[in-house]
């Protein structure tokens, strides 16, 4: 899958105006690719599920992820599983979900979120009120991100589904 592909790609999705699901799971798909097919989909009408899971973006790719959950897509499902996210893409993806009100499932499991990261995404949880989902397992997520699962608990309403398997959330956790 190479810049070229990747650009027709996303040429073809942007005019492929009905397309709901696009998945490119193990396509790797980097920084660079990332933010070309982002580009391309940010007011995209009907893609509700994409599916970037086991590819090499990081913390390019993940503001990129950021400008596309505050856009006019009105995506739903991103799942982002096993890529090279750190604590900085973590912020960025937590900055954005803060802002987002259509996002019902994430999946970050197995990136490298570390405590930061984590803490960023589930401090976001605060002020969303419509993820029901989110998979934060195997990120390294620690102490200070479990001290943030408390106070999600109490203040929001609409999460149901919490994954942090694999984390060492520590004696408090």
């Amino acid at each position: 899958f190479t810049k070229h592909d990747c650009s027709l790609l996303s040429k073809a999705v942007k005019s492929c105006r009905n397309l709901r699901m696009l998945h490119l799971h193990r396509s790797q798909v980097d920084d660079e690719k990332a933010r070309l097919l982002i580009s391309h989909i940010l007011d995209h009408p009907s893609l509700t599920s994409l599916d970037l899971s086991h590819n090499k973006i990081s913390y390019r790719g993940a503001r990129a992820m950021g400008k596309l959950l505050v856009s006019k897509c009105p995506l739903i499902s991103l799942n982002l599983c096993n890529n090279r996210i750190d604590s900085q893409g973590g912020g960025a993806i937590g900055h954005a979900l803060a802002k987002n009100q259509r996002l019902i499932r994430l999946d970050l499991r197995l990136n490298r979120l570390c405590d930061e990261g984590g803490a960023a995404v589930l401090k976001s949880l605060l002020l969303n009120s419509t993820l029901e989902e989110l998979n934060l397992a195997s990120n390294e997520v620690g102490e200070a991100s479990a001290h943030v699962v408390s106070d999600i608990a109490v203040q929001n309403g609409t999460l149901k589904k919490l994954i942090l398997a694999c984390n060492n959330l520590g004696e408090d956790g």
